[in-house]
Parts: structure tokens; sequence; C-alpha cells
């Protein structure tokens, strides 16, 4: 387990090295802190069981207060609030010329459960042939005098499986003395296996969901819808390694790229059509593969 202490930083107008002319010098105020981890929630679980769960998390915030208006920049910030009347307003006006970003954080990479015990035999069905299971989430709040808000989120998540053993070879006439004669050898030989030597695949995708709305910095009533822009792919990568007999062997790899096509516009839990976009929408294209972008067979 480790956590890192909250670091704190701030500045002033007129803050900046000695080699910096005045003209160069900050003229914000500026503060920020954050904050991170990493645990380990194995430890959470006997240390026989052998379950690794590794997570980071961090959380971090930036504000930006200019020392000017940046609505109208020949006028002190701290004294254009002053005309304002009512505390609305003039948090109003604080809020629309901060610079605010605030970043999330949080990450499961490569859960997994080992094998206990080296002479443990493996079995295709065995919980351990999983792995690399990992699942994050991003996001990226932000506003400032062009934006109402920024919001970036970033989902990411795979798993994969591989089997690997030394399977028997069976040779079912090997003992057979009437296959003995050099004529019917080949009978004799005759061999198989049951089991591949390695047979592994892994999922992995990735979604990318922004949501922008610009600011209305004018004096008239403009109608200013939001923006999105939406990515998701999709890959998958399988292997198999075959030795059907000694001397006949099956060699399969495989890489094959997809990705989602989503419907427009918003979709979000407080969109009173989400449940529609999600059943006809995204279930449907998810049970399709999604859309084939390549299949490299090597």
């Amino acid at each position: 387990m480790e956590i890192s202490p909250l670091q704190d930083y701030s500045a002033h107008p007129g803050f900046g090295t000695i080699e910096k002319k005045t003209s160069e010098r900050s003229k914000e105020f500026i503060k920020n802190w954050d904050f991170s981890s990493n645990l380990e929630l194995g430890k959470f679980f006997p240390e026989n069981a052998g379950i690794k769960i590794p997570m980071h998390f961090d959380y971090s915030e930036s504000r930006t207060d200019p020392k000017y208006n940046l609505l109208d920049p020949d006028v002190l910030l701290r004294e254009d609030v002053k005309t304002f009347d009512t505390k609305q307003d003039r948090d109003s006006i604080i809020r629309i010329n901060q610079d605010y970003v605030q970043r999330k954080n949080i990450n499961f990479i490569n859960m997994r459960k080992t094998k206990m015990g080296a002479s443990q035999k493996t079995n295709f069905y065995d919980i351990e042939n999983w792995g690399g299971f990992t699942y994050s989430y991003s996001e990226i709040y932000a506003r400032n005098v062009d934006y109402q808000y920024d919001i970036q989120k970033k989902y990411l998540g795979g798993i994969g499986y591989n089997f690997n053993t030394v399977p028997k070879n069976y040779r079912p006439f090997s003992s057979v003395k009437f296959f003995s004669p050099k004529p019917l050898t080949f009978i004799k030989d005759f061999n198989f296996y049951l089991l591949p030597k390695l047979f592994s695949f892994r999922t992995d995708m990735i979604r990318e969901y922004n949501k922008r709305l610009l600011r209305n910095k004018s004096q008239y009533a403009v109608l200013i819808e939001p923006t999105y822009l939406k990515k998701w792919d999709w890959t998958r990568n399988y292997s198999l390694n075959w030795d059907l007999t000694s001397s006949l062997r099956i060699d399969y790899k495989a890489d094959v790229g997809s990705y989602i096509d989503e419907l427009p516009g918003s979709i979000e839990k407080d969109d009173p059509d989400y449940k529609i976009k999600k059943r006809r929408g995204l279930k449907r294209r998810l049970k399709t593969g999604g859309v084939a972008r390549h299949y490299i067979i090597r």
C-alpha cells in the first residue's frame, strides 16, 4: 500500500523567477492540489489464495483566477465583482473567468489469480488461466471563459485467457504386434494429441467520450447545443499451437480490430431515451462484434 500526501501549490500575480521581466510574470492566482494512491487489494484475501488486485487512484484540481476580467481586460476582476449587487451575480462572474480543471483516475491493472504450488496440474478450466483483467476510468472536467464545460471520459477494459501445457502423445497401435512388419509400420506409428500446446486469446476495449458546450459571451440569447466526440475501439487477439501428430502441426494467430458505431448525441443516464439507446444501439452493436476494421491472420 502506497499513498502519497496531498501536494499543494499556489502562485499569485507577480510570481516568477528572477530573470523574468515584469511583463512575463504571472498575472493570475493559481492553486493546484493532487492526491494519489497505489493499493494491493489482494492483501485483504488469505495469502494462499494467490489473488492479485493492484489498484491506482488519483485526484487533482487546478484553479486559475485572472487578475483582470477576461471579458473586460482593462478592469481588475476584484473591482468588477464589487459592482454586482447579489452574491449570485458575483459568484457567476468569478466562475466565468475562472479556469478550472478536475482530473480523476482509477485503474485496476492485471488483476489475476496465481496458481499456488508448483506441483499442481494445469487444466483448461482452471481459473488461473484467466488473467490480465484490466479496467480503468479517467475523467477530466474543465471550464473556462470559452467553455461552460468540457468533459472527457475514457474507459478501458480487457481480459485474457492463456492455456499452456505439455499434452500427452497417444500411440494406440504401438504395442500391436500385427503391425510390426515394415509395410504396416505407418499404422503402428500412428499418433495424435488430444489437447493443444497453447491456446490464448485477449480482448480489449477503449471508449472515449467527450461532451463540450461553448459559452455564450454575447449579450444576446443564442441557442448553443453541446457537441459530442465519441470513439469506441475493440481489439481481439487469438493464438493456437496444436500438434495434431508428432509431424503435423497447426499454428494460428489472428488479430481482429473493430469499432462500435455509437448513436449520435448524448448517451448518458440523465437522457430520457438512455435505456432505448442502450438497448437498441449499444447492445445490438456489441452482439455483432462491431464494425470490422481489419482481420489479420499470421
